[in-house]
Parts: C-alpha cells; sequence; structure tokens
C-alpha cells in the first residue's frame, strides 16, 4: 500500500514541478516525505546498507514524478497560456503555497525566532526574488527537423552540440527544484528563457533533447541533496528558516507571471479567489493530514 501512496505523492512533485513558482520540494515537504526524500537519494550511493531501502522508496516516487509530468505538460501548457483559465490558475498555486506555512512553521521543532534564524530567512527570500529580477524573455529555438518517429510517438531529432550543453546547464540548475523547497525549477526556466521549450519537448516527446535535460537534472539532484541533507542534520532551524524564506518568496515570484496582464473583470477574479481558497484548503488539508498521521 505505501508504494501506492508515494506514487501518488510522486505525482503531485512532478505536478508541482512544471509550474512557475511553485516548488516540488515544497509538495514533498508538505507531504512528510522530503526528509527521507533527500537522505535517499543524498545517501543511495554511498550508503550500501540502506541502498535497497532508499531504491524501493524512490522507485514509486520516481515512476509518479515521470509520469505527472508527462500527463499533464500538455494540460498545463494550455492553462498557462489561455488568456481566461492563466490567472486563476496561477492563484490556485498561490493558494497552495499559503496553505502550506502553517505545516512548514511546525515542521521542527525548536522554530523559535531568533536574529541569525531570520538573516537565513532573507537570505532564502532573497535568494528567490534575485532569481524573479534576473528573469528574461524566452529564447528562440529553431524548429527541430525529425529523423525519425519511434512507435508514433517519440520523435528523434538533430541538436546542436552548443544547445546539447545548454539544455544540460539548465538540468543542473532547474534541479534544485526538486529538492529545496520553495525554489521552482519552473520559474528557473523562465529565467534561463526555456520554459516553453522544456513544455514543448515534453508535449512533443522530442527524445533527445529530455535525454540530455534530463541527465543534467540527475546530475543536479544528487549533488544538491547531500548538500541539503547534510545542512538538515546539522542545522535544522535555520535550514528550515531559510527554507521559509524560498516558499514565501516563490508567491513573488508567482504574481511577477501574471501582472501585467491581470484581469480585473468580475467573472476572472471570483474565480481567482476561488480557485485561491480551493487552493489554500487543500494544501491546508494535506498539512493536517501529515500531522495526525505523526501524532
Amino acid at each position: 500500500m505505501q508504494p501506492v501512496i508515494n506514487f501518488f505523492k510522486g505525482m503531485v512533485i512532478g505536478i508541482s514541478n512544471l509550474v512557475p513558482g511553485v516548488s516540488g520540494g515544497t509538495m514533498a515537504l508538505v507531504m512528510g516525505i522530503y526528509e527521507k526524500l533527500v537522505e535517499s537519494i543524498g545517501k543511495f550511493i554511498t550508503n550500501r546498507k540502506r541502498r535497497k531501502e532508499y531504491f524501493f522508496f524512490l522507485l514509486p516516487v520516481l515512476i509518479g514524478t515521470v509520469a505527472a509530468i508527462l500527463l499533464f505538460a500538455r494540460i498545463f501548457s494550455f492553462l498557462l497560456s489561455s488568456d481566461f483559465f492563466a490567472q486563476p490558475t496561477y492563484f490556485f498555486f498561490i493558494g497552495l503555497i499559503l496553505g502550506s506555512l502553517p505545516f512548514l512553521m511546525t515542521v521542527y521543532a525548536d522554530m523559535k525566532v531568533k536574529p541569525l534564524r531570520v538573516l537565513f530567512f532573507l537570505m532564502g527570500l532573497g535568494l528567490v526574488v534575485l532569481v524573479v529580477f534576473i528573469v528574461g524573455k524566452d529564447n528562440t529555438v529553431d524548429t527541430f527537423k525529425v529523423s525519425y518517429t519511434l512507435f508514433n510517438i517519440i520523435k528523434i531529432t538533430g541538436i546542436s552540440i552548443k544547445y546539447a550543453m545548454w539544455l544540460f546547464f539548465c538540468g543542473l540548475l532547474t534541479s534544485s527544484a526538486m529538492v529545496i523547497p520553495g525554489v521552482s525549477g519552473s520559474a528557473i526556466l523562465l529565467g534561463l528563457g526555456e520554459y516553453k521549450n522544456i513544455l514543448n519537448f515534453l508535449s512533443e516527446m522530442m527524445a533527445v533533447q529530455l535525454i540530455i535535460f534530463g541527465i543534467g537534472v540527475v546530475a543536479g539532484i544528487i549533488g544538491c541533496a547531500k548538500l541539503i541533507d547534510y545542512f538538515l542534520k546539522r542545522f535544522p532551524s535555520n535550514t528550515y528558516y531559510f527554507i521559509i524564506g524560498l516558499v514565501i518568496a516563490s508567491i513573488f515570484q508567482i504574481v511577477m507571471q501574471f501582472l501585467e496582464n491581470i484581469n480585473l473583470s468580475l467573472l476572472p477574479v471570483v474565480l481567482s479567489l476561488a480557485s485561491l481558497g480551493a487552493g489554500f484548503w487543500l494544501a491546508y488539508g494535506i498539512s493536517r493530514l501529515k500531522r495526525k498521521t505523526s501524532n
């Protein structure tokens, strides 16, 4: 039963990683598998005694994550490019983040406010805001010529060495979102100008581009997981304050996505507020369920 639950938790993480401003790491934290996740990834190679345990924990989470990304890429591409649905969708994501905050404030026993912890909070806040201000326009990528198609689904295309290296680098940077709560991989991709391109590669099942990007993601996750696991074990309170700063600042990331095109007509406003409330209660309900499970 637990592998099935972990599969659906992986799907939530996968969906979160598709959305600018929403962190898969945040959702992992809310669902209560964050520390286990970073430990399993960070120590999978070095801890031989627990490698089997880590494998059977990671496998359903990974399958769920990949399945959700492949299934929902086209849906989110449609929602976020729609003049009507984009704003309510972004408000739903804001609600998710706000609803997760009560859980984050009590995730560790000693969360008392102290000057050093406030400093870590501000560092997390500032890091995400910095990412927002370096966001640029999407890069223009020439149409890739399809050499052949596998099973009438997977498209094989050519790719330049320069662009392949760039995709690998983008994968390295965006992988932090799968490990660090509050850091949105999609928002980082927006800053790198590759968000729409990656959605397109997923929607069109362009294998070469996705494999290169995926290798960068895997390499980044392994390195970043070890770092986060180290800080959580030795400086838990300061690390969680830093994470909370990241989470709160991610709301700013989302607002910046639709601020210029905000629609204040009655129906979009009503739908946006309803979506905000739905997102809040969904995340808050998940966090309350986690507390009951822990008790």
